[in-house]
């Protein structure tokens, strides 16, 4: 893990699109139901075909019709509804935003983070070793 912060999102505040540099994967991990307050947004990146791969399976509403999941494939964005305790990754350059938090008397409170890779990666002639304490661009 690189960096990590709290979020706390009151009653009309929202964070705009965005993604994380200098990072491999992002994460947020969810301290209460986000049903009354704000959904957090992935976005389809220009060029690929879909937000997720056949490999996902990913409940991301409670009314999720499991028979009828195939428009996941080929929407431009994903709404997810995180319950508590759900920890959401994803890769950092994927673009992400959440919504307006409307709920008057509910705050909406996370831990987000990101993460790099140190020490020896792949093998044979593709070997890269990763420095903690060096900076790469």
């Amino acid at each position: 893990m690189t960096t990590s912060w709290m979020n706390r999102y009151s009653k009309d505040q929202w964070s705009d699109l965005h993604y994380h540099s200098n990072s491999l994967v992002s994460g947020v991990l969810y301290f209460e139901d986000c049903d009354d307050t704000s959904d957090i947004v992935f976005y389809k990146r220009q060029g690929l075909d879909n937000i997720f791969s056949d490999t996902v399976n990913i409940d991301h509403k409670k009314e999720l019709d499991t028979n009828k999941k195939s428009y996941l494939y080929h929407q431009r964005k994903l709404n997810v509804s995180p319950e508590q305790w759900d920890l959401i990754m994803f890769p950092s350059n994927l673009n992400h935003s959440v919504n307006q938090n409307i709920h008057v008397d509910k705050n909406r409170y996370s831990l987000a983070f990101n993460s790099f890779a140190t020490g020896q990666l792949g093998a044979s002639s593709s070997i890269m070793f990763l420095d903690k304490n060096k900076k790469y661009d």
